[in-house]
């Protein structure tokens, strides 16, 4: 409801799953009939908290129609931690993923960094996709992957701009008071840390909410996150604003996402 009211077009949606088969029919009802496209993408886990290149095959083969990408595997939270870009099940799933064209979607921590130019220059086939605040530590690190590697891409999304607070604090009323003390502040430095983005990579950073608690939707944080975006990207240099803002993402998933038709 929020995105049609704001015109967002499409979204990335992260679907998580034990066991895909057994979930895969009520994920197609919760979105039937809804106002917007959207470019499923699913991470699984087995119940220990491991995970193998057969658990991804188990929940995208029969599913082929609905799901774009593998993703997104967060190493800063859950059984991910503290372990390698490079590790096992990742060169198979890399493959994997370039085989079947679907993009792989990952959140590193400077703890992965020293891996990523290497798994990128291993794989030139797949896709990758990096999120996250923790890799702009660094402020020249992402700007020359992305130079270097034309298989990799980037979403700045609101939860990176904002370092995390919209995890951070607990409720939209925290959220409200944490924003409206601090936008400006947030808008100038965003604006720093993107523009060398868009000049390593014009045609492959992308605008995103990476929105997932219940309050991120409430009309008073929503609309905000929207008034933010809005005016990061009118501050932009023109040649970046709608390359940004939604041309790079076209382009580069070649859809403006799926929908399910509610059945009669």
């Amino acid at each position: 409801q929020r995105m049609s009211e704001h015109k967002v077009r499409c979204g990335v949606l992260f679907v998580s799953s034990f066991d895909m088969n057994k979930d895969y029919n009520g994920l197609r009802e919760s979105l039937s009939g809804i106002n917007a496209g959207f470019l499923p993408f699913f991470n699984t886990f087995e119940l220990s908290g491991k995970f193998s290149l057969n658990d991804v095959k188990n929940a995208y083969e029969g599913h082929e129609e609905t799901f774009l990408g593998i993703g997104e595997y967060a190493f800063y939270v859950g059984p991910l931690v503290g372990t390698s870009f490079a590790a096992d099940p990742w060169p198979a799933i890399y493959e994997y993923a370039a085989e079947k064209n679907l993009f792989l979607m990952l959140h590193p921590t400077q703890q992965q960094a020293s891996e990523i130019s290497t798994m990128l220059t291993k794989y030139p086939n797949t896709k990758l996709i990096l999120h996250g605040y923790e890799l702009l530590s660094n402020p020249t690190l992402l700007q020359n992957l992305l130079r270097t590697h034309k298989n990799l891409y980037w979403t700045y999304d609101l939860a990176t701009m904002f370092d995390g607070y919209l995890y951070r604090v607990q409720n939209a009323t925290q959220f409200i008071s944490w924003y409206d003390a601090n936008k400006q502040q947030y808008l100038t430095s965003t604006r720093s840390k993107l523009i060398p983005l868009l000049e390593a990579a014009p045609d492959r950073v992308m605008w995103g909410t990476d929105v997932v608690t219940t309050w991120h939707g409430e009309p008073e944080v929503y609309n905000r996150l929207m008034e933010f975006s809005r005016e990061l990207v009118a501050s932009l240099p023109t040649e970046h604003q709608d390359n940004y803002a939604y041309a790079n993402a076209l382009r580069t998933f070649g859809s403006t996402g799926i929908k399910f038709e509610k059945e009669e």
